[in-house]
This record gives C-alpha cells, structure tokens and sequence, in this order.
C-alpha cells in the first residue's frame, strides 16, 4: 500500500522525495499520483486526498 511505503520512514530519503522537500503538499500529490490509476474505474475515480499535519494544519490536493 502506498502508506506502508511513507509510514515510520525518513522521507527526506524516499526515493520520491529525494529532489524537493517531503512537505505535506508534495507527499499529498505523491499519494494522489501512487492511487489515481488504481482506484479509477468505470463507477468512480480518485476526487482528492487529505494529508494533516495536526488538527488544525494540513492540506487538501485535488489533483492537476
């Protein structure tokens, strides 16, 4: 799964991270990319994904 890859990990060395800044709208835009095919089918698609960094700080990707 996509979280298992992120999950207790220094994200400044994943591979997807290793040439910009692991911020919460980079890694959202990752999970975004990583699910966008797999979850498309003909009833539904990927709308958004929601990365928090606390309860009141996070960000909202709708893809490109």
């Amino acid at each position: 799964l996509v979280i298992d890859n992120l999950d207790h990990r220094d994200l400044n060395e994943h591979p997807a991270f290793l040439d910009r800044n692991p911020s919460s709208e980079h890694i959202a835009m990752y999970i975004f990319a990583e699910l966008q095919e797999e979850l498309k089918t003909d009833r539904y698609q990927l709308f958004s994904v929601t990365v928090r960094e606390t309860d009141s700080s996070g960000v909202i990707y709708y893809g490109e």
